[in-house]
């Protein structure tokens, strides 16, 4: 069951003018400026949000994890917010496969 934990360096954040099915998109960076990972955001006539396209990841070096909008804000919060912040992936044979955007564990109230 292969699994990644990347650190995100940057992004990049894009919403797109309505009348296309693709209506966002989070472009992350490595801490060394290479791109890994596109997130794209879809609105809700996206008829499937599976990542089956990227088997080969993290070896291929980059993905493309899919999202509905409504996630949009939450990531970009994610991403302004906290400290670090990582893409941990998830290939399980017996499963689709998951990526997430996710901290470091933290102590409650830790700051904010």
């Amino acid at each position: 069951m292969p699994t990644a934990k990347i650190e995100v360096g940057s992004y990049v954040a894009s919403v797109h003018s309505s009348g296309i099915a693709l209506m966002g998109e989070i472009t992350l960076n490595r801490t060394n400026g290479a791109r890994f990972a596109s997130l794209r955001f879809y609105g809700p006539e996206f008829p499937s949000w599976t990542n089956a396209a990227d088997t080969g990841f993290p070896t291929s070096g980059s993905t493309t994890l899919y999202f509905p909008f409504d996630e949009f804000a939450s990531v970009v919060d994610l991403l302004r917010n906290e400290k670090p912040v990582f893409l941990q992936w998830l290939n399980n044979p017996r499963s689709p496969m998951y990526g997430s955007v996710t901290t470091d564990p933290e102590t409650p109230g830790e700051g904010e």
